[in-house]
This record gives C-alpha cells, structure tokens and sequence, in this order.
C-alpha cells in the first residue's frame, strides 16, 4: 500500500507529533511500516487503538523485555546483548550521525555505547527509565565527546 498525495501532508504532521521519528523516514521504510500496520494515520485513532512508533508497538511491554534482557546481561549473557543490538541500534545510529554527519564515527559510536553496556549493566537502572532513552543519553554523550575532540584539533 503506498501513500496517496493527500495522506503526504498526515505524514508529516505525524511526523512533527513524535508518532513517527523523522531519522527513520525513507521510502522503503515508510512503505514497510504501512504495509506491516505499522502506521496509523491521524485522526483514525480512536481510544483503543494504540500509539504505533515505526520500530515498536508500544503497548507490547518492551520495556520488561528490556528489564529481563538487562538482567541476563549481568549473567553476561551475549544473546541477550544481540537482542538489545537488534532492537535499539537504529534509534542511537541515527541520533549519532545527526549529530555527527560522519557514518564511521556513528558506527563507532553505537559500538562505544553498547559496549558500555556490556562492560557495566549495572550502570542502567530500570526503576529511572527506559533502557532505550539510557541509551540515547550514553550515546548523545559520547556524540558530544566526539565533537569536543574534533573542535580541539
């Protein structure tokens, strides 16, 4: 199902709500996410339908998934650190190379930020937040670092 150009201007409203993140906007994507239902157009939404985001649904408890997966990551398990890779590296990679504009530095970026986590999972505290917003905070910040550094040399 592809966007007709009346639902352009929806998009882009949904898109300044915060329904969907703009870093995650392309064409295949956007097709995808209205193809898996991912998508839903404003003004359609009634009380009981839930707020979709393009990566996850925010109604299915991710946030436990996250608590469990940062509980296996104190056993050091390494699956469980892929299944963290797999769900929030997008989200930091883009906030890295928006804030980078250098692909390689973005990568190693997200690299950094997970191997924090791997390294101290102690450091995350579930009853302060979401592991993914702990996350964008570890990576904004070693985003900043990165400039910090270029400005210096």
């Amino acid at each position: 199902m592809l966007l007709s150009q009346s639902e352009q201007p929806r998009l882009n409203r949904a898109t300044r709500s915060g329904r969907i993140s703009n870093d995650m906007l392309g064409p295949a994507t956007l097709v995808n996410a209205v193809d898996r239902g991912d998508y839903t157009r404003p003004g359609v939404r009634s009380e009981d339908t839930p707020v979709w985001t393009m990566m996850y649904h925010v109604e299915d408890g991710l946030d436990e998934g996250d608590a469990i997966l940062c509980a296996r990551l104190h056993a050091r398990d390494v699956g469980a650190l892929e299944a963290l890779y797999d769900r929030h590296a997008r989200a930091l990679f883009s906030l890295a190379l928006r804030m980078l504009a250098d692909y390689e530095a973005a990568e190693e970026v997200v690299q950094e930020t997970f191997l924090k986590l791997w390294q101290r999972p102690d450091r995350y505290e579930p009853e302060r937040g979401r592991l993914l917003t702990w996350l964008l905070g570890v990576a904004h910040h070693r985003a900043v670092d990165r400039l910090r550094r270029r400005r210096l040399e």
